[in-house]
């Protein structure tokens, strides 16, 4: 977690693979790394909702109005053709 800046509710929550040094000095770390994976019997699911993920209704919803307006507003592109001669 990084604080905005003083006397500031604002944070965000980083989590890295490797060492940062563009946050040295800069932001607080706190954790530990750690090499192996410990098992786990996988009897519950981790779920987090409402996390941003899209489902793919979603998306063809999203993919079909972004095309509609991509051809709204490039009308020309649709019928642009090359003529060979």
């Amino acid at each position: 977690m990084a604080n905005q800046g003083p006397d500031n509710n604002g944070y965000s929550f980083f989590i890295t693979a490797y060492d940062m040094q563009h946050f040295d000095g800069k932001r607080v770390v706190f954790g530990r790394g750690a090499l192996h994976r410990e098992p786990g019997d996988g009897r519950h699911k981790i779920q987090i909702p409402h996390c941003g993920e899209m489902v793919m209704k979603e998306i063809s919803s999203l993919e079909q109005s972004m095309r509609q307006a991509l051809m709204k507003n490039r009308p020309a592109a649709r019928w642009k053709t090359s003529s060979a001669r």
